[in-house]
């Protein structure tokens, strides 16, 4: 008996040796960024999950995250050779417009990151500067008095598509480690726009990056499980990596419909409308506690979009709106127009907890009487300019708190 068990456990032992030698080989040819710690088994299946999304994006653009579907990559191909590997984006922040921020910050800097999606990554804009990022960096430094010794840096880390779920994520998982001083969270659209013209992938498709984030979060320990190799020292058993694997992927399939009978689109928006306001509320709770946790002012602000909130469209956007119809989107403004409401609830709700930490800017357009939209839902540089200025002092404020009188 006592040789039986010793066979046994060398047997068991080397199984789940032998597959932890696989995953982790997998995790170095696959060059996964150190600091996320994810695990092969839930590559597998998510790059699955979002290929249909994934193979639509550039892969000189975009890279395939596990945690987030994709991320913005634009020095895949035109990374220095001498940046360390496996992301060169680990070390040096890059956005669309070519700007980097080092991995180290300056003594006497304040660092400011917008997260948000394409309105934020400067889609619509004519430059840099007059992106939402762009022009809230110039609003706050005009709010600096003279002979400040701080210099306020404003980095965007909007990304096309991007909505509340994978924010979250590439807070926890990439921009905490640019010591940032404080984050503005500009979104709300992108929450409904996945909803609406994407029926076929899961609630949101974000349903399965918000497990994954938990599951994230739960293998790791104060210290990080020592980085790279952290998720070695999970909990899990690995010779039942795979069944677990399976068994979740039939269940996440359960709850998010995936594979389930599709109906219109417009009957796909009613019936889950609930779950995604719910989960939009949920991943802004995430965000304002990680945030607190960490000490580090975060601003959730529900961005304006063109179906909802401005009352003195110009001709420009009036044709603008006429031609979303045209291309077969019928219904769509009528969906923005009951579903912002419920996010501005979701707001309302937040503030009695986090009062500096939410603002409601889906009405800051309200009474402009020019043309601040260049499609459905990207501002212009008037747009971007007005947003962002009104903006700044609730930003500028968190700043003041952290950095003391002298800004």
């Amino acid at each position: 008996m006592r040789r039986f068990l010793v066979r046994a456990g060398l047997v068991a032992a080397t199984l789940g040796l032998t597959l932890a030698l696989l995953e982790t080989g997998a995790y170095v040819v696959l060059r996964l960024t150190p600091e996320s710690n994810e695990s092969f088994r839930d590559l597998i299946w998510m790059r699955k999950a979002f290929h249909p999304l994934f193979r639509a994006r550039s892969p000189e653009t975009y890279g395939f995250w596990p945690y987030t579907g994709y991320f913005f990559n634009p020095t895949w191909k035109t990374a220095p050779a001498d940046l360390p590997r496996p992301y060169p984006e680990a070390y040096v922040y890059q956005d669309l417009w070519g700007r980097r921020t080092p991995l180290t910050k300056p003594a006497g800097e304040l660092r400011v990151f917008v997260l948000g999606g394409s309105t934020i990554m400067g889609q619509g804009s004519s430059s840099a500067d007059w992106t939402v990022p762009g022009r809230l960096e110039h609003w706050l430094r005009s709010l600096q008095p003279p002979g400040s010794p701080w210099s306020i840096r404003v980095v965007n880390a909007g990304v096309g598509g991007y909505a509340s779920t994978q924010e979250q994520v590439h807070i926890a998982t990439r921009l905490l480690a640019y010591s940032p001083d404080a984050f503005v969270v500009v979104d709300g659209y992108n929450d409904f726009l996945e909803l609406w013209s994407a029926p076929q992938l899961p609630v949101f498709w974000n349903d399965y990056s918000k497990h994954l984030y938990e599951g994230f979060h739960r293998m790791q320990s104060p210290p990080g499980l020592l980085g790279q190799l952290g998720f070695l020292m999970s909990k899990r058993l690995y010779c039942l990596s795979l069944p677990r694997a399976w068994l979740r992927y039939r269940r996440m399939r359960r709850e998010t419909g995936v594979g389930g009978p599709v109906a219109s689109v417009r009957d796909i928006v009613r019936a889950r409308a609930d779950r995604a306001v719910w989960m939009y509320a949920a991943n802004m709770r995430t965000m304002l506690g990680a945030a607190a946790a960490h000490r580090i002012p975060l601003l959730m602000a529900l961005q304006p979009t063109l179906a909802y909130g401005k009352t003195r469209l110009s001709a420009e956007e009036q044709g603008l709106l006429d031609a979303q119809e045209r291309e077969g989107n019928t219904g769509w403004r009528q969906a923005i127009t009951s579903f912002y409401p419920r996010l501005r609830a979701v707001y309302r709700e937040a503030a009695r907890e986090y009062p500096a930490g939410v603002v409601d800017r889906s009405e800051v357009f309200r009474g402009e009487p020019g043309t601040l939209y260049g499609d459905h839902c990207h501002y212009n540089d008037a747009g971007a300019d007005i947003l962002a200025r009104s903006l700044a002092p609730s930003v500028y404020a968190a700043l003041r708190r952290r950095a003391g009188r002298g800004l």
